[in-house]
């Protein structure tokens, strides 16, 4: 008997059918535990790695046209955000002073402290027999008249009435207070009221467009979108601070407020010469310190705009060659790579690093790399000292006084080196071109241990270091011994942020997918920053200096929103601490004329001659 052609067709189609059905049958967790068609990362595909899904958004793009660029991450050094927790037999409740009530305006503290207390209300009513408990029928009490008192202040309508009603905020504070005792007294007792203090961490991301969107990093909503520039011209950026972020269309900069992201200045790119006026072309995204937005620029230099008086003449600093990425404020101090053709045969590019005041003008000193720099230095303080951590495709990591750039040790790694090192406690890690991560140690620029098949980094936590392998995939590695603990399927997710700062991963897609993922145990974001120094430290009267070292704005020394800490954070990190530190020791200046030969380093230390 024969079949036609079409009949074939129909029978190849059901045995493939077929087959695909017994693979699923067979092979469940493939289906189960498969990214999404987006690329989204689910529940269940975390929790399998250790992990648990804090959030999933899409950010405002243009649907045509618009791509993720960059995404910078900001933790506050001024603001903190007011947590209320409220434990009950099932679980908690969690109201911030960032919630929104039912006009769309932010609750405030006052306002979550009520919310926080109401959700007590309801719980304890859910349950009439719990009220014969004479511990729970205190707990009524107090969250009765809490209710009460807040409803008296809400009604106050003149100033007068402001006056009088002193002694009523003392009654609902202390009645707060109350509350908040009686949780740590009796934590057996449910419901109960817990408050924390946790950073105000954002991100910002821009798109190809030059749309730019501000989100909350611990809840993923979206606080402010706006757009700037033309959207046929290259964006690059943004940078931020407590205050302003700043973001580069075609050869203009812009400087939003970081509130609500509304428009405070704008200005060209430019810079003068013998009374000329020179327009520059930016290389890279923006920078900023505590009072300037640092441009670097294809002709090498970088280009200082005032915060305050933007009409002012930049501030430049001279460099050779073409800036390669966004410049890196520490302290007092900006630091840029930049390339510039090799004078020498055999080789037709080099780089130089630049150091320069980061608030003033004058640049400090450079270093040269046969070989190009790539990545952006990483840096570490401790002791009151900075160190900078730069790694070259000459497979050299070289660690710098950032002060003078006195030479501390350089480590070989024998590969090239384009990632940028990261830094936490006292490891350095570094990834090579050809797959492979070392970790080094900070203080001696000794190898701990190596490991192959990384060739990128995301995050890390109290004991674990998130990366990616060739595929794109996140493979979880152990921090202390280098070991595999596991692999997450993220080869979907092509924007992998760098997050040196909290243990959180960001990831998402080009088209303005955006996911949160963290360890389960971390309810909270851990805070890596300068947690080695606080540990070290934290007895000692805190220093004064600038935490720009991540653009931000000054920390009040008396007024600390951290100071509620984690009850969970790794071993020996106080991620909420102090930025306690020694006074730095001055160190020698190798460019100045008035020191003696034998104080200067000598010649064989440079790693680059």
């Amino acid at each position: 008997m024969f079949t036609t052609l079409s009949q074939r067709v129909l029978i190849m189609r059901r045995n493939v059918a077929s087959l695909a059905l017994c693979m699923c049958l067979a092979f469940p967790w493939a289906v189960c535990f498969s990214q999404g068609r987006r690329g989204a990362i689910s529940q269940d595909l975390a929790r399998r790695s250790g992990l648990e899904l804090a959030w999933t958004t899409q950010l405002d793009l243009d649907p045509t046209r618009g791509r993720v660029v960059h995404i910078e991450p900001h933790i506050s050094s001024t603001r903190a955000i007011t947590v209320y927790e409220v434990y009950h037999a099932r679980g908690k409740d969690i109201i911030r002073n960032t919630d929104l009530d039912r006009t769309g305006k932010p609750l405030g503290a006052d306002g979550a402290l009520v919310a926080a207390v109401k959700r007590m209300r309801a719980i304890i009513r859910s349950n009439p027999n719990s009220q014969a408990d004479p511990e729970i029928s205190q707990t009524a009490e107090l969250v009765e008249k809490l209710i009460a008192d807040a409803a008296t202040l809400a009604q106050r309508t003149t100033q007068a009435e402001e006056l009088d009603a002193k002694e009523e905020d003392k009654a609902e504070v202390d009645l707060a207070i109350s509350l908040l005792q009686r949780a740590q007294a009796k934590p057996e007792v449910m419901p109960r009221l817990q408050r924390r203090m946790v950073p105000d961490i954002r991100l910002y991301a821009a798109s190809a467009t030059g749309i730019v969107n501000a989100l909350d990093g611990e809840t993923g909503a979206t606080l402010w979108s706006t757009k700037i520039g033309r959207p046929t011209l290259v964006t690059q950026g943004p940078a931020a601070n407590d205050d302003v972020v700043a973001v580069i269309n075609g050869s203009t900069v812009y400087v939003l407020d970081a509130a609500d992201g509304q428009l405070l200045w704008k200005k060209m790119v430019s810079s003068y010469a013998s009374g000329r006026r020179i327009t520059e072309v930016p290389s890279a995204g923006p920078a900023i310190s505590d009072t300037q937005v640092l441009v670097p620029t294809v002709r090498g230099d970088l280009l200082g705009y005032d915060l305050r008086e933007p009409l002012l003449f930049p501030t430049r600093y001279g460099a050779l060659g073409r800036a390669l990425t966004q410049p890196l404020v520490v302290t007092q101090s900006v630091a840029w790579p930049t390339t510039a053709r090799a004078a020498r045969r055999g080789s037709t590019t080099k780089s130089y690093l630049y150091v320069a005041n980061a608030n003033e003008a004058g640049t400090r000193y450079r270093l040269e790399s046969p070989e190009l720099i790539l990545g952006r230095p990483a840096y570490r303080t401790k002791g009151g000292q900075t160190s900078f951590y730069i790694a070259s495709r000459d497979g050299y990591l070289t660690c710098l006084s950032e002060r003078s750039g006195r030479l501390r040790w350089r480590f070989s790694a024998g590969e090239p080196l384009e990632h940028q090192p990261v830094v936490f406690g006292d490891g350095v890690y570094i990834m090579s071109a050809d797959g492979g991560m070392w970790r080094i140690n900070a203080d001696t620029g000794q190898e701990e241990w190596w490991t192959p098949g990384i060739f990128g980094f995301v995050s890390a936590s109290g004991n674990r270091l998130y990366c990616t392998n060739a595929n794109g995939r996140i493979v979880i590695v152990d921090i202390a011994t280098g070991s595999r603990r596991g692999i997450l399927q993220a080869e979907l997710l092509a924007v992998k942020l760098i997050n040196t700062q909290t243990d959180r991963l960001y990831m998402g897609t080009r088209n303005g997918l955006l996911q949160c993922l963290h360890e389960p145990q971390y309810d909270w974001p851990l805070l890596h920053l300068d947690a080695e120094e606080d540990k070290d430290s934290k007895d000692k009267k805190p220093k004064e200096k600038s935490p720009s070292d991540r653009g931000a704005a000054p920390m009040p020394e008396d007024d600390d929103p951290f100071g509620g800490g984690d009850d969970k954070p790794a071993a020996g990190d106080d991620p909420f601490g102090g930025d306690a530190a020694a006074k730095p020791a001055a160190d020698e200046d190798p460019f100045a004329d008035d020191k003696p030969a034998a104080e200067k380093a000598p010649a064989d230390d440079d790693p680059f001659k």
